[in-house]
């Protein structure tokens, strides 16, 4: 068995064997995907959650309307139990959170240098609630240029000419070192052989990477969206997960709101049957997390916060361009995946474009085995956790 090769088996395998889903999240118009760690809430999931709620509402205010003692009232009430359903699901949300996750201990005002030795893709993911987007592709090529593995080429005429949008310029040259690759991760090394596979594998024009990145696609298995979605496998394979959170047991119960969803589809029901699906839904959402930070893991999402506030005050990040990465180094890797506004993010998130997430969706599926798969999973999975040892061991 290829271990890297069988690329849709390999994300697959990699999900179950945190035991997490990925699913959709609507960021900046464009549909990315997300593993929620810790159930954090966004915008998409909201969403979903109350065009649901509605459904539930209307399927049981509809029928007790014609009622002679409710009447024009049904929806009125049904508005009610919508408030005090979502109420106790809030409730419950906070309680959970509450009692699994600790208070920082951090009491600085700002962090000036690196909290952690965390590559910028994996701070992404830390910050985040586990996406990998262009911000982390963008920060991981800065980053091997500002340590050597990659450098931009580019002459004297050129030069004046390299104010703004660098990376789509067919005068500028990223290329590969001498530098040897043995001590980056692999989804470092991926990239660099993605990103230069484009061209002759040692050096690929700006223009020519630029133009390969935005191509349109619909077809998961080739690039870039299938490349993509692999990149992503192989952040979080790398990812300290262990170190910053905690596993949260499932709870027993929760099939039991599966249940409870179903019912609210059930017209006879009524508000019995509205409270219990959207109570069940919002549990299922927002108070079913899979992980929960740890000590170490809130103190130092606390000191990235504290170090992007630090940036955003003295570091004048705003107006440095992404050729800047030779002077500002970390500085300006950094600023990229803390959502820093600045030329050089503008510059970096418009040079990938979105074609690498066009047709990534729903390409992260729980893998259902067979009888036949048992043997490959088993020998996957031994393979997989000596693999992921060595990754872990590029940390220390």
């Amino acid at each position: 068995m290829n271990f890297y090769r069988d690329r849709e088996f390999f994300i697959n395998r990699l999900y179950n064997y945190f035991e997490l889903a990925s699913a959709s999240t609507y960021i900046n118009n464009t549909t990315k995907q997300r593993v929620y760690l810790t159930g954090k809430l966004d915008k998409m999931r909201i969403s979903i959650y109350l065009i649901f709620c509605f459904c539930f509402i209307c399927v049981g205010s509809f029928y007790i309307t014609y009622l002679p003692f409710i009447g024009k009232y049904g929806f009125i009430i049904g508005l009610i139990v919508f408030v005090i359903s979502v109420a106790l699901v809030l409730w419950k949300t906070y309680k959970l959170h509450k009692k699994l996750i600790p208070e920082s201990t951090n009491v600085n005002i700002y962090e000036r240098e690196l909290p952690s030795k965390l590559r910028p893709a994996h701070v992404r993911f830390l910050m985040t609630d586990g996406l990998v987007d262009e911000l982390s592709l963008a920060s991981t090529l800065l980053d091997l240029v500002d340590r050597n593995y990659l450098k931009l080429e580019y002459n004297d005429e050129a030069k004046e000419k390299l104010k703004n949008d660098i990376f789509k310029n067919k005068d500028i040259v990223l290329s590969r070192t001498n530098k040897p690759l043995d001590s980056l991760f692999e989804y470092e090394k991926y990239l660099i052989n993605w990103f230069l596979g484009y061209n002759d594998g040692v050096s690929i024009t700006g223009e020519k990477l630029h133009n390969s990145l935005i191509l349109d696609t619909t077809d998961d298995n080739q690039f870039p969206s299938g490349k993509m979605n692999f990149f992503s496998a192989l952040v979080l394979m790398s990812f300290p997960l262990e170190t910053y959170y905690n596993k949260v047991k499932r709870d027993k119960e929760m099939m039991k709101y599966v249940v409870f969803i179903f019912l609210g589809f059930v017209p006879y029901l009524f508000y019995i049957g509205e409270f219990l699906a959207i109570y069940g839904l919002g549990i299922l959402f927002f108070a079913n997390p899979s992980y929960t930070f740890n000590q170490e893991g809130v103190d130092l999402l606390s000191s990235y916060k504290k170090l992007k506030k630090y940036l955003e005050d003295f570091g004048q990040i705003e107006n440095k361009n992404a050729q800047m990465v030779e002077i500002w180094d970390y500085y300006l890797t950094y600023s990229i995946v803390l959502e820093i506004k600045s030329v050089a993010s503008k510059e970096l998130e418009d040079f990938f474009g979105m074609g690498i997430f066009k047709g990534s969706h729903n390409t992260k599926k729980r893998y259902s085995s067979t009888k036949e798969d048992t043997i490959k999973i088993k020998e996957w999975n031994n393979i997989f956790e000596k693999e992921r040892l060595k990754e872990l061991e590029k940390y220390k």
